[in-house]
């Protein structure tokens, strides 16, 4: 699954504020009408990780209502990771976890009967099933190489050097982190990432007022953002000295041609 930003999006993949994938506006917008509170309680703010959040439930409850048969034991693990995050941000999951147990326990139970069968046999013929745990381990991470990680983290190759330093200035930025999810920690580190190398290189305005949501958002989840914070803090009072300057001299030229202009 590759990370979604605004940009991969079309006017009619906005359901409610969420800009989704086209395939999960339907699913998306149903559940909303079944479940219109979801939202209500939504501690994040930044809408970057809000279309985030949106298009992983969206694309995973398709998945279970299409074909549930293809789920292993493991998928649903990794799913419950994901509601357990999605739930601290403030999301109200409930209706998603009851369709997960139900799930669970026909796999449970479709197991028990089939308890007779080859055990090597079954992993073989699992593994190679549309929607195996390892087949979704890899859609998740198709966007990146062997080469991205930076610690136990799959980050755009772009970011590689820059999360390799952060860490090594902030050993312990992680320390606390409570996504369990990967997509979800991968989405994070790349924007750490990316925000930091963006900080670096004279960012504009809206991209730092957008990192003062992203950041608050972070926090949420236990990361140690201090010392970007702090960077983020440096760069706004540097560009609203710059900002103040350049208004500063068009009001001194605005004076200048309203007196030539009362003069002439």
């Amino acid at each position: 699954m590759d990370i979604l930003s605004n940009k991969s999006f079309t006017v009619n993949s906005l359901v409610r504020s969420y800009y989704v994938d086209e395939g999960n506006v339907g699913v998306l917008s149903r559940i909303f009408q079944e479940n219109p509170y979801i939202d209500k309680e939504f501690k994040f703010k930044y809408p970057y990780f809000q279309n985030i959040f949106m298009n992983e439930i969206a694309g995973h409850y398709r998945k279970l209502e299409s074909n549930p048969d293809i789920f292993e034991e493991k998928d649903i693990i990794r799913m419950e990771q994901m509601v357990n995050d999605m739930e601290l941000a403030g999301l109200n999951l409930t209706w998603l976890k009851d369709r997960l147990a139900t799930v669970g326990e026909t796999l449970r139970k479709d197991k028990l009967n089939a308890s007779w069968r080859s055990t090597d046999l079954d992993k073989v013929l699992l593994n190679d099933m549309p929607g195996s745990s390892d087949a979704k381990a890899n859609e998740t991470n198709k966007s990146f190489t062997v080469n991205s990680m930076v610690r136990s983290y799959e980050v755009d190759e772009g970011n590689v050097g820059v999360l390799s330093g952060i860490f090594q200035e902030n050993p312990n930025m992680d320390r606390e982190f409570k996504l369990k999810y990967p997509y979800f920690q991968n989405v994070l580190m790349n924007e750490i990432a990316g925000s930091f190398r963006s900080l670096e290189n004279n960012p504009e305005v809206e991209e730092v007022v957008g990192m003062y949501e992203m950041v608050k958002d972070m926090e949420l989840t236990g990361l140690e953002l201090t010392w970007l914070k702090d960077r983020v803090s440096t760069v706004s009072e540097t560009l609203k000295k710059r900002h103040q300057e350049i208004a500063d001299k068009l009001s001194r030229e605005v004076a200048l041609l309203d007196q030539n202009y009362f003069d002439f």
